[in-house]
């Protein structure tokens, strides 16, 4: 099964309760039919900034397992989760906060990047 892997990307106050938000997004992904995982490792403290960041890596299975179409077609199915997850607004920390998803590739490139802003998605 593929792998997603899901972090959070910045140092805050909040941050039991965003990794409890990605268990949302996680049991998400789940019924997508994707193996995921919630990297409990804290933030370094390096991003620090007024955005919320939700850092998302396809883990090397999913990599070693498909290749073209099928690689894409899963990446869009993570991403297609991730905006419905946005959606719904499963928000644990300041709900005021603008928020920012990335997408990595298991070589560390970004793939998709995603800002939500007062209820406006924009996909970059």
């Amino acid at each position: 099964m593929p792998e997603v892997i899901l972090r959070v990307g910045n140092a805050e106050p909040e941050v039991a309760q965003r990794l409890s938000a990605l268990a949302s997004l996680s049991d998400d992904l789940r019924d997508a039919g994707l193996e995921t995982v919630v990297d409990p490792r804290l933030p370094d403290g390096r991003d620090v900034t007024w955005y919320e960041v939700t850092l998302i890596y396809i883990g090397m299975k999913l990599a070693d397992a498909v290749t073209g179409k099928i690689a894409d077609g899963v990446t869009t199915l993570v991403w297609n989760t991730v905006v419905a997850w946005l959606k719904k607004g499963d928000r644990r920390g300041d709900p005021a906060r603008p928020r920012v998803v990335h997408l990595y590739a298991p070589d560390g490139t970004i793939l998709k990047t995603i800002r939500q802003e007062n209820d406006e998605i924009v996909d970059d």
